[in-house]
């Protein structure tokens, strides 16, 4: 026996002549019957608060596509999201072909603490913005990686390797794999630390030069010269090499852009193999 029933949806809306509308024990409503003038009233004003709160630097309540971050944690994640978004960018910029699969490490006890969720959000909207530009955002980046068939792998270790917090990041494309790893000095200023078989110190900021090279004398000195000749100021540099007279990565941090003739110069100079620009 049923005593009464409350329906809300219809398979046709209005419903026509069903026999149900005329049943007493029946209640029915349309398909946004909750969306009464009280109802809109109080969206409206949970909607002021939550906006207020943000606006106020303190966690967003009830978001279902974005990890929420209390505001005390979001200090300490703050300078790693910069520094993942940068990563990510960078990894983009170096890679060529289809990414197809993308391997988080993260390194140390710190993780144990934190959610990495929004770090690997991060990561991914940084990968995403040279290809897409503003259309990508940290809501739907996750979406986007997934739709272009992008795999994300996401592990945590304690096992100290070079530094006591780190992240290490590989990107594996159809055509190549790539390593970039970063971290945060005492000052919570970002570096990145090693590219590929390369230890570092690179600063991930502005327009950046990397050049792949053999460790022979001049090569830095031919470096500067063509800058210099074509008024690019370097700001900072940093290298580093598999063994002496071997392979080595020269990273330098630039005041301007880097016009195409001056990258072709760069290519055709002796003992340099190769030579791109980041924007960060």
């Amino acid at each position: 026996i049923v005593e009464g029933a409350a329906l809300d949806v219809f398979e046709k809306e209005p419903p026509q002549d069903s026999p149900l509308l005329k049943l007493e024990k029946v209640i029915a409503t349309p398909h946004l019957g909750a969306s009464t003038e009280e109802a809109q009233i109080n969206v409206s004003v949970d909607i002021a608060r939550q906006v207020k709160d943000a606006l106020l630097g303190k966690e967003v309540r009830n978001a279902v596509n974005f990890p929420c971050i209390e505001r005390h944690l979001l200090e300490t994640l703050k300078p790693y999201l910069n520094l993942l978004e940068k990563m990510g960018a960078m990894h983009t910029q170096l890679s060529e072909g289809h990414i197809k699969e993308v391997r988080i490490k993260y390194i140390g006890e710190i993780w144990n603490k934190l959610d990495t969720q929004p770090l690997t959000i991060a990561l991914i909207k940084g990968m995403l913005s040279p290809i897409l530009q503003e259309t990508v955002n940290f809501v739907n980046a996750p979406l986007i990686a997934k739709e272009r068939g992008i795999g994300i792998k996401e592990i945590k270790t304690t096992e100290i390797e070079d530094f006591a917090n780190a992240v290490s990041v590989e990107v594996i494309t159809d055509k190549v794999e790539n390593l970039i790893m970063g971290t945060l000095f005492a000052d919570n200023s970002a570096r990145i630390v090693k590219i590929n078989e390369f230890y570092l110190e690179a600063i991930p900021q502005g327009v950046m030069l990397i050049l792949h090279n053999w460790d022979k004398p001049g090569v830095i000195g031919n470096i500067g010269t063509i800058l210099g000749r074509n008024k690019i100021n370097i700001a900072s540099m940093t290298f580093g090499r598999e063994k002496p007279g071997g392979r080595a990565i020269s990273v330098l941090n630039l005041d301007s852009p880097v016009p195409e003739n001056v990258i072709k110069e760069l290519k055709s100079t002796e003992n340099i193999l190769d030579a791109k620009v980041i924007k960060l």
